[in-house]
């Protein structure tokens, strides 16, 4: 069965300008992702979805596709991503073109690493989706919350106050990165968290969520680390 990679990347973006194209440790970030798509080898086709000529451009130059411009409709910053991957998977069926295997990849993940990519796509056999996730650093149990009515800081869950850290299981958040789903599962609208999935478990040091500039300077710094250990 042939699997199809796409990597939605808007023109525009609120919080970090130009997102999706700024350069990260030497190279646009969404070129970074693409790098890894087409090294991982296990794609038919790895292609982007935007609504910008600048990110068609900088995409093709590292060897992905861009067979389409994304309608303005769909290229708001309120549009769920499931819309813009059913649109691609449309369009491909609507030139005679079939895949089975779809992966979401996001442009934002430049620590992503092929190994997990592979992983993903061998599960996908069993499952609907295989998903990227990675534990969290800390019980989510011992949370705290600020009480503004009272001006202090209480536990969220009160009855853990005397529970050990370490007699808690371990919990995990999505990591960002990818998610594989069957074609089926995309276009059906199969609930991706309560239905047949499978996580990829993705090492912590290779997670950032990129919401602001520290967060890009965290990321940035992570990336030359794992350079440098490879």
């Amino acid at each position: 069965m042939k699997s199809l990679a796409i990597i939605p990347a808007r023109g525009g973006s609120k919080r970090i300008p130009r997102k999706n194209i700024r350069h990260f440790n030497g190279k646009p970030i969404i070129g970074h992702v693409i790098e890894k798509a087409i090294e991982s080898k296990i794609f038919s086709k790895v292609i982007v979805s935007t609504d910008s000529t600048e990110v068609s451009d900088i995409s093709m130059s590292f060897g992905a596709e861009v067979p389409f411009v994304r309608p303005k409709e769909i290229s708001d910053d309120v549009t769920s991503v499931i819309e813009v991957i059913r649109h691609a998977i449309k369009y491909f069926e609507n030139i005679k073109e079939t895949y089975e295997n779809i992966c979401l990849l996001y442009p934002t993940a430049p620590l992503l690493d092929v190994e997990d990519l592979i992983k993903g796509l061998a599960l996908l056999q069993t499952s609907d989706f295989a998903v990227s996730v990675s534990e969290f650093p800390f019980p989510i149990e011992r949370a705290l919350v600020f009480n503004s009515k009272d001006k202090i800081i209480e536990m969220r869950d009160k009855q853990n106050f005397y529970m050990r850290s370490q007699d808690f299981p371990a919990t995990y958040h999505d990591a960002g990165q990818f998610i594989f789903g069957s074609k089926r599962a995309w276009m059906e609208k199969t609930p991706l968290l309560d239905g047949k999935n499978s996580p990829v478990f993705i090492a912590r040091e290779r997670v950032q969520d990129i919401d602001n500039e520290l967060d890009w300077d965290y990321a940035e710094k992570k990336g030359f680390i794992l350079a440098s250990e490879s």
